[in-house]
This record gives structure tokens, C-alpha cells and sequence, in this order.
């Protein structure tokens, strides 16, 4: 029996170890994950296959999270992609990826069951406006 996947998830970190430590358990939950390790990166993925949602660290070197949040914004085929930011980042760069158009944004560490919710709540939402992009996404 095949799983059915609830939706594509685009990590953006450039600490390797906590991007695969997070794709880890959401493949183990479900989702197809890719990741990036930095905004130029991940910019080059979503353009080439847009995922239906992105989880990034705003804390990077060449393109920071907060100036991919500007450029997924910017284009009308990724803008609706919701964006949850996760870092440890000041409390006003978090405010800020919020005001750029984050649908979250969590300091780390995180709780998983949080992070979920937020997929879970977004995920939903998104079904019902009738934005999901792939034929398996968002059908969890």
C-alpha cells in the first residue's frame, strides 16, 4: 500500500543537521521533502517545481531568509506559497519575516507538534481556497 503524500516541503537551513533532522521526522509523517542550504538555493528549487509550503532559517549566508521571503513574494506563481520561518534569530527579525508575508514565525528550539499544526491549519486553509498546486498535495 502506497502513502499518500500530504503535501511537498522546502527546508531552507544552512545547518545541515537540523534541515535533515526536521525532514526526517516530516517524511516519517507524511510529507516529500527537499532542501536548500541557503535563499539562493531554495529561490532556484521553488521557481523550478514550487512546493506547497516553505520552512526557512532567516539566518544564512548569500540570500537570508528574510530576503527569500521578499523574493517569493514577488512572484505571482510563489507568492501564495505560505512561509513559516524557524530560527533563533532577534525577536524583530521574527516580527519581521512576519510582516513580509510569514505564516509563522517560531524560534528554535521548536516544538514538532507546533510546527505541525501550523502545516495542518495552513494546509487546510489552503485546500478550501482552492490554491493547491499539485495533484497530491494537501490531501492529508
Amino acid at each position: 500500500m502506497l502513502l499518500e503524500v500530504k503535501a511537498r516541503i522546502l527546508i531552507v537551513d544552512d545547518e545541515a543537521g537540523s534541515g535533515y533532522a526536521l525532514k526526517l521526522l516530516l517524511e516519517l509523517d507524511g510529507y516529500e521533502v527537499i532542501i536548500a542550504a541557503d535563499g539562493d538555493e531554495a529561490f532556484t528549487l521553488a521557481v523550478a517545481e514550487p512546493p506547497d509550503f516553505i520552512i526557512t532559517d532567516i539566518c544564512m549566508p548569500k540570500v537570508s531568509g528574510l530576503d527569500l521571503i521578499r523574493q517569493l513574494k514577488a512572484q505571482p506563481a510563489l507568492s501564495p506559497v505560505p512561509i513559516i520561518v524557524i530560527s533563533s534569530a532577534q525577536f524583530d527579525d521574527l516580527r519581521q519575516a512576519r510582516e513580509l508575508g510569514a505564516v509563522a514565525a517560531l524560534s528554535k528550539p521548536i516544538e514538532y507538534e507546533a510546527l505541525l499544526g501550523y502545516l495542518g491549519v495552513k494546509s487546510s486553509l489552503w485546500r478550501r481556497a482552492g490554491q493547491g498546486g499539485t495533484e497530491n498535495a494537501l490531501s492529508g
